[in-house]
């Protein structure tokens, strides 16, 4: 059994002077916690600025 949490974080740009929504997918035989998540886009994409990023849900699917 597979899990795919589905991470939506939003961060803010100056650029456009809003906050922009972005969406990341990540497998893992488990369901992610907030922190979790945040280590888990660490590990993933590493070239991704995470201290910018607010994780604001988490969604999961089951499947096999």
């Amino acid at each position: 059994m597979k899990i795919l949490n589905t991470i939506i974080t939003t961060r803010y740009s100056e650029a456009y002077n809003a906050h922009i929504e972005k969406t990341y997918s990540v497998i893992r035989p488990y369901v992610l916690t907030y922190k979790g998540a945040a280590r888990a886009l660490k590990n993933d994409f590493p070239d991704l600025d995470t201290a910018a990023l607010v994780i604001t849900r988490i969604e999961t699917a089951i499947y096999q």
